[in-house]
């Protein structure tokens, strides 16, 4: 009994070894720390540097004040994001009186498509002094709208890339003044005629059409003076320059405004019907980012909608762009029943169905407009038709 009794505890020991051994495990544990997702930046800042001449004499940029209110400079300042800043604030301009400003602009950090907006301008005929008065025939009096600053205020807008194209300087550059990496005529306030790239689309025009309303395309979907987005964390310089006056290009290296040898500014043109007219308005600059955004446009276009009821077999309707716009495209949105041939018409050319644009059975357009147009099947069904065509300004 003895022995029986061994030999049971004997493997009762085994089993408690054998439980151990089963209990063990190799094992290992790896562990990646803090992942992060962090939004990216987008910031445009802009800084400027103005120049007022007065009888050829840069007299700096400043708004006088009657006393004892000091004069307060505008014109100028570092970059930074814009709350007060004026490019411009000119209280006394005289005939014969131009000015410049450089503007730069620099996106932190990504890249981006970047637009200037214009807002329609403030044309004030604010008093009536005798001179203005015989000069308009004693017809002048207060009128926020009839003022004559804007058509005699001539501008000029290029881009300031020296003569090299392009731009060489990084805000992650020291600074290095007026002009930059390897082209020292980089944003230095100087118009170079032959290798700096004209703004406007008409060159030279006066503030009521260049300045009115309207909205530049610096870079878009569309083009762009720099030959794509601007860059992150890059320097543009842009210069306006002005004239209260006629300002014309001048032969090369010839010109009379101190400061821009290749522009020209006379006086004579601008009559005592400006005296005390103002002329306001805003400049806006805007920045979306350009990646993962291929389509944007600075001016999206219009969209018109329209609902032609009681459709016949075979007919034609069609919808076109005001006058300044073109059409891009166009659509239908709903029909109660199938429709043919549809698209954008362009003058002259062969439109759907082998019918020539402007003129369709049922439909005509007037000669040099573009639109969308829509055919009818013969199907023995009326028919309702909602479409829509998309303008662009021209």
């Amino acid at each position: 009994m003895k022995k029986i009794l061994l030999s049971l505890l004997s493997i009762g020991a085994v089993a408690v070894v054998a439980v151990a051994a089963t209990g063990a495990f190799f094992s290992d544990t790896e562990t990646s720390q803090d992942n992060t997702f962090t939004a990216g930046e987008l910031d445009l800042q802009i800084d400027s540097e103005c120049h007022y001449y007065q009888n050829g004499v840069d007299v700096g940029c400043f708004h006088n004040f009657p006393s004892p209110t000091p004069s307060i400079a505008f014109g100028n300042w570092p970059l930074d994001d814009l709350t007060t800043e004026k490019f411009f604030w000119f209280d006394d301009v005289k005939p014969g009186d131009y000015g410049e400003n450089t503007i730069s602009l620099h996106v932190f950090d990504n890249d981006a498509w970047v637009c200037m907006d214009i807002s329609p301008l403030e044309n004030n005929d604010k008093t009536c002094t005798n001179p203005e008065g015989v000069s308009e025939g004693g017809s002048c009096g207060i009128d926020p709208d009839a003022g004559e600053l804007a058509e005699n205020l001539d501008f000029f807008a290029w881009l300031d890339d020296g003569a090299t194209n392009g731009f060489q300087c990084s805000d992650t550059e020291p600074d290095e003044g007026a002009g930059c990496g390897d082209d020292p005529q980089e944003g230095d306030n100087v118009w170079q005629n032959g290798s700096e790239t004209a703004l406007f689309s008409n060159v030279i025009g006066p503030a009521s059409d260049v300045l009115d309303g309207r909205t530049y395309t610096l870079a878009d979907s569309t083009g762009s003076v720099i030959g794509g987005p601007f860059i992150g964390s890059s320097t543009y310089y842009i210069g306006v320059a002005w004239c209260a006056g006629d300002m014309t290009l001048a032969i090369l290296g010839q010109g009379d405004m101190t400061g821009q040898p290749n522009l020209n500014c006379n006086g004579l043109t601008m009559g005592n019907d400006t005296q005390t007219d103002s002329v306001v308005a805003d400049l806006t600059f805007r920045a979306e980012q350009s990646r993962n955004n291929p389509d944007f446009r600075c001016v999206p276009p219009q969209r018109i909608d329209r609902t032609q009821e009681g459709f016949g077999d075979g007919g034609w309707a069609g919808w076109s762009c005001p006058a300044g716009t073109t059409a891009i495209g166009g659509g239908i949105d709903s029909s109660t029943n199938p429709v043919g041939g549809n698209g954008v018409a362009a003058t002259g050319a062969p439109a759907v169905d082998g019918f020539n644009y402007p003129v369709y059975p049922h439909y005509t357009f007037s000669a040099g407009e573009t639109g969308y147009v829509v055919h009818d099947l013969v199907d023995g069904l009326p028919n309702n038709i909602t479409f829509h065509v998309d303008c662009l300004p021209n």
